[in-house]
């Protein structure tokens, strides 16, 4: 884009120069009191205005302006396809699942999964709660209710899983209601999302999740761990079933 420099910016000829001058009165002029009185103001206004926002603009990231590269090059549109290979999980989703809390402790849940494309499908947004019926004597009546009262909320999560074009590489970035938030990696293996992460970052423990979609359309998740990453056990099962389209 190319803006007239201030030395040379038009105005209009004033009485006293077309006296002095005539016909070849200067168009062109620096009037005194510097660059803030310069009379032709609206169209420096409107010039700075359309600089100042292709500047936002081009900050923001919106297609057509370049961000971060050379002068006018504008950056390629994303490839769809790593995030088509994962939007079977798109929908709402309920059913249930197990957990193995320790020996002899496994405990059941309900659970539901909501799971939206944004961005233009460049990232799927998935949060998940599991719920549990409240044990008799615990309702709302009392300690001497014998009736079971309403679940109570034992898992609620929120996670963003993307595709990293200049890694070649999915990544999921978790967060739980306790303010905990886990940064994964991410896979698609025979058509199954694989993902997990290291509990302790500098530890050999690892935790995976498969999740699949069967041959019925329900969402088949599995979790695995291991304590010396090699060796792996499974302590989840969740199967859900659509309950509404994306």
């Amino acid at each position: 884009m190319h803006v007239p420099p201030l030395t040379s910016w038009p105005v209009r000829r004033t009485p006293d120069q077309v006296a002095r001058h005539g016909a070849a009165a200067p168009r062109y002029a620096r009037p005194p009191g510097g660059v803030g009185r310069w009379r032709n103001r609206p169209a420096l206004a409107r010039a700075l205005k359309t600089l100042a926002l292709a500047g936002l603009l081009g900050l923001l990231g919106l297609p057509g302006l370049p961000v971060g590269g050379p002068a006018g090059v504008a950056h390629a549109e994303a490839d769809p396809a790593p995030m088509r290979r994962v939007d079977f999980l798109e929908g709402r989703w309920q059913g249930e699942g197990w957990i193995d809390l320790g020996p002899g402790r496994r405990e059941r849940f309900a659970q539901t999964e909501v799971v939206e494309s944004r961005l233009g499908g460049a990232a799927l947004l998935i949060e998940g709660q599991g719920v549990q019926p409240r044990p008799p004597g615990s309702g709302a009546a009392g300690a001497g209710d014998e009736e079971a009262g309403e679940p109570v909320v034992i898992h609620q999560a929120l996670a963003v899983l993307t595709y990293d074009a200049a890694g070649q590489r999915y990544a999921v970035r978790a967060y739980l209601s306790d303010g905990r938030a886990v940064d994964a990696e991410a896979q698609v293996v025979d058509g199954a999302l694989v993902w997990g992460f290291r509990p302790d970052p500098s530890g050999p423990a690892r935790v995976r999740y498969t999740i699949r979609l069967s041959d019925g359309g329900e969402w088949a998740e599995t979790g695995d761990v291991s304590l010396d990453g090699q060796t792996w056990r499974p302590f989840f099962e969740m199967t859900l079933r659509r309950a509404a389209p994306a």
